[in-house]
């Protein structure tokens, strides 16, 4: 790992924190939900457009996935989780970069599995009241 990579993703789970709050409110605003999780209901479920938007958001079991079709842009969160599982942030990390939120150099960090892994444990670690207090 380098020295720097937790940091780095510290800064990625600021903008994924802000991404989330994004995503919750334009699900509420388009949807006209009362609250955003109201998408997991039976009539919003599924893959469909975001009415007025070009985003797309994708329901899975307890979280909504939501982007532009592809992998550009956008956020894939579970509504009981307040942080990101490795999977998610690596997947939240390329969405970012695809669409030039981030930097191309964190590619090199997310494809080094066992770099990724270590800084993501790292970070967790030393952020775990953070996470906690968040959302």
């Amino acid at each position: 790992m380098q020295n720097d990579d937790v940091e780095r993703l510290r800064k990625v789970v600021a903008l994924w924190r802000t991404t989330r709050a994004w995503a919750e409110d334009l699900l509420c605003d388009a949807l006209g939900l009362e609250r955003a999780r109201d998408v997991l209901t039976p009539e919003h479920r599924g893959e469909r457009r975001i009415p007025g938007t070009s985003w797309f958001y994708r329901t899975h079991e307890r979280g909504v996935d939501i982007d532009r079709g592809g992998t550009c842009g956008g956020i894939d969160f579970e509504f009981d989780e307040v942080r990101p599982d490795a999977r998610r942030l690596r997947t939240f990390i390329r969405k970012q970069i695809n669409a030039g939120a981030l930097p191309a150099d964190y590619a090199e960090m997310i494809e080094d599995e066992p770099r990724f892994e270590v800084a993501v444990r790292a970070l967790f670690a030393s952020d775990k009241a953070t996470f906690e207090q968040a959302c």
